[in-house]
């Protein structure tokens, strides 16, 4: 089979959200597959018969806690069972009164309907980014920390089948994803204290 995989950051990240989001909300699953194959399914009492593996939902996410542990103890983190050059897919499966909406934030319907983005950053990253985005849109967003993991799942409620509250509630969820991913990514290019005029100043003889 050769070597095995090393998982990526985004596989990781991926693993991360969507075992945080699974332990959070009941009736979530979790399918980790290669192409068509199935390499593990996470999900909760009672178990499907299946002929790949299945693992309970709590098992899943301290597996992902372990292997980002690991990761930033510097070590490489493979995926056993997997070839080197194959990519896994880490896909929600939602259960019952669970939707996927386009966009990736997930619904869960009942007298009101709950409106969750996971986002693979600490809490302390995307609360600012709450903030401004309920001062400017009047849409409360509750923050969900799973600090074991360095994931923040960002939560609104609506009134159940009110349209209009809904594209309200997950646009300034798809703000704060978007306002804090952005804030991130330009906090991981530090300054650069190089004197470039002197470096392009030609040199007197």
């Amino acid at each position: 089979m050769g070597d095995l995989l090393v998982i990526t950051d985004r596989t990781l990240a991926q693993l991360r959200t969507s075992a945080a989001l699974a332990l959070l909300l009941p009736g979530m699953s979790v399918d980790v597959r290669v192409g068509d194959e199935t390499v593990v399914h996470a999900t909760r009492m009672p178990f499907p018969d299946a002929d790949h593996p299945i693992l309970p939902v709590c098992a899943f996410h301290r597996s992902v806690v372990r292997a980002l542990d690991l990761r930033k103890n510097g070590t490489r983190v493979q995926m056993v069972g997997i070839a080197g050059d194959l990519e896994p897919d880490v896909e929600l499966v939602p259960g019952e009164h669970i939707r996927i909406v386009p966009g990736g934030v997930v619904r869960f319907e009942s007298e009101s309907w709950f409106h969750f983005c996971t986002l693979s950053l600490p809490v302390e990253r995307v609360e600012p980014v709450a903030r401004v985005v309920a001062a400017d849109t009047g849409v409360v967003v509750d923050l969900h920390a799973d600090r074991s993991l360095d994931v923040t799942v960002a939560v609104t409620d609506t009134p159940s089948g009110d349209v209009g509250a809904t594209r309200d509630a997950i646009d300034a969820l798809e703000r704060v994803a978007a306002a804090a991913t952005v804030d991130a990514l330009v906090d991981l290019v530090q300054p650069d204290d190089t004197d470039w005029e002197a470096l392009l100043t030609p040199r007197r003889r």
